[in-house]
């Protein structure tokens, strides 16, 4: 990590090393602002259409349109970053959708045409789609190799800590009766973003491999693309499929909102602790995230076949606690696998995974809910994460036994 261009090195507290970092700081305050306007979209664009053209359902098509943007545009959008220089890019796709949420929001004052609105929400969407994996890789360069861990775990605690407070904050411009305001926030928290971005040093592409494909069809990182994608699935599941599930223990739907929060939270705790106790574990970090997988599913078996809300309370919580560790683990295998040329379009490529496979959780559970119940949903989920832990483990262990095999043959008797 850099300090004004100096290193950070020394015994000092971890957390307080972060902080003393000038880079650092840049780097949280730009990703904090980013992520929050991110976080805001879902909820914000479905109150706004609505608000706008009266209709749930262009609000929900607007919140489609800016996601699915997102997903298919980050590896591309990476990959760009990765090719000029970081400061520059970052800089320029942050500053393309603020503009495009102010002329968003001014276009839902004014109720202009659904297809308009929608049009937009998806270049909303997609104009910054590689800022975060752009963002990570500078994470990667300007820490330590000994701060590195700790540092991409306090990160993903931020994370849930930010995806928290930004619906919590559309909640708050619903209630005034106001939903464009939300995307107003939305663009002046890109606006900030930009502001810190444009302070951090120039940093200048490290060129690509001749002949490399990219990041995104790399035979070593699709596995890991792959796992993040069934984590994205579970947590979709959780987020879209607790609200019919609610009323099987007894409760109003609407608790789910609150069961939601917690999962946040829960996983913010998560994260601090990794953070704060993952100093030089020992143990290889492939098979240590494939176990936490294999954790995280059977918690979620704990919400399919919860007996009362207390129990899923406690489910939910512990299924929380295992995402933002699993988010960094992902993040920091995928940072040793990828050469430096291609770590933005890596990152934003894991991103995508990651909401590719929260969107197919809610096609499944539309389909399951359709001849099954709620708690069907969650034995789907599960069975999928404890078996792609599980046989990401077994191929993992196998891996590492043929190649300790040869090794381990006594020689050739003639030499």
């Amino acid at each position: 990590m850099h300090n004004s261009g100096v290193p950070v090195t020394g015994e000092g507290g971890v957390y307080r090393r972060l902080l003393v970092s000038a880079a650092w700081r840049r780097f949280t305050l730009t990703a904090g602002l980013q992520r929050l306007s991110v976080a805001m979209a879902p909820l914000a664009l479905v109150l706004a259409g609505h608000g706008a053209i009266g209709s749930f359902r262009v609000g929900a098509l607007m919140a489609s349109a800016y996601t699915f943007a997102d997903g298919i545009a980050s590896p591309w959008s990476g990959r760009l970053i990765d090719r000029v220089e970081f400061r520059r890019g970052v800089s320029v796709e942050i500053g393309v959708a603020a503009m495009v949420l102010a002329a968003l929001a001014g276009l839902i004052a004014g109720r202009a045409p659904a297809v308009v609105l929608i049009v937009l929400s998806g270049l909303a969407g997609a104009a910054p789609a590689g800022v975060m994996g752009g963002l990570q890789a500078c994470l990667q360069r300007i820490v330590t190799d000994d701060l590195r861990e700790r540092a991409f775990a306090l990160d993903a605690t931020l994370l849930e800590l930010e995806w928290m407070f930004g619906p919590a904050l559309v909640a708050i411009t619903g209630y005034l009766g106001a939903p464009v305001l939300a995307i107003v926030l939305m663009a002046l928290a890109a606006f900030g973003a930009l502001g810190v971005a444009r302070r951090f040093e120039p940093y200048q592409p490290a060129g690509h491999l001749a002949g490399g494909s990219g990041a995104w069809r790399s035979p070593r990182a699709l596995p890991i693309y792959f796992l993040s994608a069934v984590m994205g699935y579970a947590e979709g599941t959780m987020n879209i499929a607790l609200a019919p599930l609610m009323p099987a223990l007894g409760s109003r739907p609407a608790t789910a909102g609150l069961l939601i929060a917690l999962l946040s939270l829960a996983s913010a705790a998560g994260g601090f602790a990794y953070g704060v106790f993952s100093g030089h574990r020992p143990g290889n970090k492939d098979q240590r995230a494939n176990i936490m997988l294999v954790a995280l599913g059977l918690c979620v078996i704990l919400i399919a076949v919860a007996p009362s809300l207390i129990f899923l309370v406690l489910a939910v919580a512990a299924s929380g606690l295992w995402f933002a560790p699993l988010n960094t683990l992902r993040t920091l295998i995928l940072g040793e696998l990828l050469p430096a040329s291609q770590l933005s379009e890596g990152f934003s490529t894991l991103s995508a995974a990651m909401q590719i496979g929260y969107g197919t959780s809610g096609i499944a559970t539309g389909v399951v809910l359709g001849f099954a119940g709620a708690r069907a949903c969650f034995i789907v989920a599960a069975v999928l994460t404890i078996g792609s832990g599980l046989g990401a483990w077994l191929l993992h262990h196998y891996s590492e036994g043929s190649l300790v095999a040869p090794s381990s043959e006594p020689p050739h008797p003639h030499g």
